[in-house]
Formats: structure tokens, C-alpha cells, sequence
């Protein structure tokens, strides 16, 4: 059974945000991240909203990706930055993360 029209909307909204968090950081080094608020308010601010969207997904939408390769629920729900030395924990999280620098 395909997600209801509330997950799908959520689903996309954790695909955009994940996108443009990865878009946001792609070539910055940690130390840039730290010094340009802006740039580090962008990244931030996707993360939160993938968190969110991932954490109103609907338990029988987890239940039926739970085996899913690469399932990006699982980390998701979880997962915000509160210390941003955890900016390196993007790259190996989000498709694409692994081509930051």
C-alpha cells in the first residue's frame, strides 16, 4: 500500500530539505560552516525541517519502508545537530554528503 497523501507531502518535504542542506554545504569546509552564520542557519534550518517531517511520518509508513535499503527514516527522527561539530555526521548521512570537502 502506497503512502497517504500526508506522508507523501512529508516525504517530499524530507527529500527537499535533505537536498538543499547538501546544496547549501556542498564545498564548505567545517571551518566555513562556523564562521558564516548564514550558511550555517541554511543547513540548520533543512535539518530541522527534515526532523520534523521525518518524526509526523505516519508509523505504518515506517513500518512498511522499515526494511527499505537506505531507509532514511531510521537516522532521521533522531538525528539534529545540537553541537555542529557534528556537521561531518551530513556527510555521511545524506545522499550526495559524500562529496563535501
Amino acid at each position: 500500500m502506497p503512502p497517504d497523501y500526508k506522508d507523501m507531502s512529508r516525504l517530499w518535504d524530507m527529500l527537499d530539505a535533505a537536498r538543499a542542506a547538501v546544496q547549501f554545504a556542498q564545498g564548505q569546509r567545517f571551518e566555513e560552516l562556523l564562521e558564516n552564520r548564514m550558511l550555517r542557519n541554511a543547513v540548520e534550518r533543512n535539518l530541522e525541517i527534515l526532523g520534523e517531517a521525518a518524526r509526523r511520518v505516519s508509523q505504518t509508513t515506517r513500518d512498511t519502508y522499515s526494511d527499505t535499503p537506505g531507509n532514511p527514516l531510521a537516522p532521521c527522527a533522531t538525528f539534529w545537530p545540537t553541537n555542529m561539530a557534528r556537521f561531518s555526521s551530513v556527510q555521511n548521512r545524506f545522499p550526495g554528503g559524500e562529496q563535501f570537502e
